[in-house]
């Protein structure tokens, strides 16, 4: 588009009131199971970064340990699907870049992964 003199202007992906509708969106109600699972998982791609596409692209076996305390907040190191492009993964200044990314908990969040999280281990079928 650039090639064409057409200049976009850069934005953050979700504005305030983006994330007001999602949260008022019935698709995302953690009343009912599938909207409990679609919010764990957008919860989870707004605070891990993840690029995930549904719940199979989630390493759900990182969340079945106990999650990492420091500082009094919980945590989980998720180790990150290599990139296509860089299998091995990418070098920053000449060093590998961390293929974990971490996901904090945190409180009053309307987005809180944590929290869904723990809604969901209550509710699963076992």
């Amino acid at each position: 588009m650039q090639l064409q003199g057409i200049h976009r202007e850069s934005k953050d992906y979700f504005s305030e009131d983006d994330l007001t509708l999602c949260q008022q969106s019935p698709l995302l109600d953690p009343g009912t199971p599938t909207g409990l699972v679609n919010r764990l998982l957008f919860s989870y791609q707004l605070q891990a970064g993840s690029r995930a596409e549904s719940v199979h692209d989630v390493p759900w076996h990182v969340f079945e340990a106990s999650p990492k305390i420091q500082a009094g907040k919980r945590f989980y190191e998720i180790p990150l699907l290599p990139d296509k492009n860089h299998p091995k993964g990418t070098k920053i200044l000449g060093k590998e870049k961390s293929m974990v990314n971490i996901i904090f908990e945190l409180p009053n969040n309307p987005w809180n992964f944590f929290q869904y999280l723990d809604i969901y281990r209550i509710r699963r079928p076992q």
